[in-house]
């Protein structure tokens, strides 16, 4: 049995494939973690005026047009007085202000941090109203 085909088909065929090709092989121009820097994983010291000193962690995902969404959480020694909730920034301006949300209180407070980023580290200070152990300090985080 002989099969025949025309030399339109084939670059029919040929023309399908390369655009298939094309589109899946295509890249997103929206920010990644690994390309954002403010993306990922961090975790560090935090310092406060009232409470004092405790850790701090930020879980951080780039969002289309130069912002970080993700969540936070704070521990000190004193359990009763951990902290936590949403983070939110646009991370546009310089110094990054980060707006954190404080979902432990009946008040829903919230926290304005401006932080610096180096490298793989960012440091910063905040002013906080409503949160349960957040007034005024300083945060040094490192990406994991």
């Amino acid at each position: 049995m002989r099969f025949n085909v025309s030399v339109s088909t084939a670059w029919l065929t040929v023309v399908l494939f390369a655009a298939i090709i094309n589109t899946s092989c295509g890249s997103s121009r929206s920010p990644t973690a690994s390309s954002d820097p403010y993306a990922g994983n961090w975790s560090g010291s935090i310092l406060d005026e009232v409470t004092g000193a405790g850790t701090v962690k930020f879980g951080l995902v780039a969002q289309p047009g130069s912002g970080v969404v993700g969540t936070w959480a704070a521990t000190f020694p004193d359990p009763s007085i951990n902290e936590g909730g949403t983070v939110a920034a646009t991370v546009a301006l310089v110094p990054v202000q980060f707006t954190l949300g404080c979902t432990q209180t009946a008040v829903r407070g919230a926290a304005i941090v401006a932080m610096t980023i180096n490298g793989n580290r960012m440091n910063g200070t905040y002013g906080a109203v409503g949160c349960t152990a957040l007034r005024r300090g300083s945060l040094e985080v490192t990406k994991q």
